[in-house]
């Protein structure tokens, strides 16, 4: 599309209907048929914007006045939400951003995978805040004090956010000390548009279960950090029985460097799901939100439909959560997973809970998948609980050569979700049903299990 044929111009402001809303939270209308994205405007709503970027086949526009408001409009209970990129949706009554999410869901299936079919309301939380067992923090500096925050949408600029709403009291205090102490400490932040500075970020990881907590300073340097901000640390903070220091050199855009250093305490600390016990190091992935992860894995339980008998691929296994909650109810688990560091948990994790019927394997999935499929491998049920970009193309025809009686499919991308279902149904499978589970209330994101059974010929 020519710019001239595009029906809206820059800094000028329109009048939009917001009919529905993005996988980032915000608000979409169309004007004269060209879409146009909103930050903070709410479906239902009319609402006078000003278009600030103007691209092909979209706009993006800043919400200048409100026509007609929506009645699930909420007051953000947070100062910083406007400015804040940690969650989106705020303005909206917790029911209503559920059932945003689950048309989200539908919309992609319809729209991407060509799919009709029934899509379960989206399970919720009772209480939709204070669920985050990680937070990874960016390290700022504001009249000589450094704070830890979240970046603008958009931008590299750092807002602080004391006494955050998605974490608890017990994390938001520790962040509030350890501003202080680096303060004290004469700490110099690094800066990502210039490369200065040696503190990036912080990480912090609090266990459900135990209550034990652990922090990962990131640093340009291996000596970026003077010892004297530890001093008192563990005195005033006994949960804290792990402390770590990560260096990330230069100016790669990844949060985590490939060093670790333990500064004082243990080198993991315990969680749970359910009755599993799992010891979790400071690169090891381990979902966010403890409470949903047991509604989501119970999920993943009852749509395999495990008696015992079956074997189980277990596709993008990670620390072995999934594989392990399964091994109970099934014969054999092979957990297939290219992190080899991963594993190396998993396995941990599995001598840690006493099971033997997981087998795991460190290599790339994609390709043990198609080895798998060549030589006759064939699970009964395959979990897959991939990255946001979905199963490649090749995956998915090993798997349907494979040809698992059920496939439960863990998604974090309704848009990928939909392409690969939409596939998966035209190589003889159909879906069964799709549960959404919200992981990350106040956020644009929602996680779907679904499951698919082979077409009986």
């Amino acid at each position: 599309m020519r710019v001239k044929d595009r029906p809206v111009a820059a800094t000028k402001i329109y009048e939009v209907n917001i009919t529905g809303l993005s996988h980032t939270g915000e608000g979409v209308g169309k004007i004269k048929g060209f879409t146009v994205f909103v930050p903070g405007a709410i479906p239902g709503e009319t609402v006078l914007a000003r278009i600030t970027e103007v691209r092909s086949n979209y706009a993006r526009a800043t919400l200048e006045e409100i026509v007609t408001r929506s009645a699930h409009r909420a007051t953000p209970v947070c100062p910083v939400f406007w400015k804040c990129g940690g969650c989106q949706l705020q303005h909206i009554e917790y029911l209503r951003q559920l059932e945003l999410k689950r048309e989200l869901v539908v919309q992609a299936l319809r729209r991407i995978g060509h799919l009709e079919c029934e899509v379960l309301p989206v399970m919720g939380m009772d209480n939709p805040w204070h669920y985050r067992n990680k937070g990874q923090f960016h390290a700022g500096k504001n009249d000589g004090r450094v704070f830890f925050g979240f970046f603008k949408p958009g931008s590299y600029e750092a807002v602080p956010v004391r006494d955050c709403l998605l974490f608890s009291p017990a994390v938001n205090n520790l962040l509030g000390y350890l501003e202080q102490s680096l303060t004290e400490s004469g700490v110099e932040v690094y800066h990502p548009q210039t490369g200065d500075g040696r503190l990036r970020n912080l990480v912090i990881r609090e266990s459900s279960a135990t209550g034990e907590m652990m922090a990962v300073f990131v640093t340009t340097h291996e000596k970026s950090l003077n010892s004297h901000f530890l001093q008192g640390l563990g005195e005033a903070f006994p949960q804290l029985t792990s402390v770590y220091q990560n260096i990330n050199p230069g100016r790669s855009p990844l949060a985590l460097g490939p060093k670790f250093r333990l500064l004082a305490g243990k080198p993991e600390i315990t969680d749970k799901i359910e009755h599993l016990s799992f010891e979790i190091s400071p690169g090891s992935f381990f979902q966010v939100n403890h409470v949903q992860t047991e509604v989501l894995y119970r999920i993943v339980s009852e749509f395999a439909e495990l008696n015992g008998t079956e074997t189980v691929l277990d596709a993008y296994s990670g620390v072995g959560t999934i594989a392990l909650f399964l091994a109970e109810r099934a014969k054999k688990v092979i957990a297939v997973e290219e992190n080899e560091k991963a594993v190396a948990d998993a396995q941990k994790n599995a001598r840690g809970n006493g099971i033997k019927n997981v087998r795991f394997i460190a290599q790339r999935v994609e390709d043990w998948v198609t080895n798998a499929a060549l030589d006759h491998e064939r699970p009964d049920v395959a979990v897959v609980d991939p990255p946001r970009q979905g199963l490649n193309r090749g995956f998915l025809q090993a798997l349907v050569t494979m040809s698992p009686a059920r496939l439960v499919y863990v998604s974090c991308n309704p848009a990928t979700l939909a392409r690969d279902l939409g596939h998966l149904a035209n190589q003889g499978y159909t879906i069964n049903a799709v549960q959404p589970v919200d992981m990350f209330p106040q956020t644009g994101h929602v996680e779907c299990v679904t499951l698919m059974s082979r077409v009986k010929k």
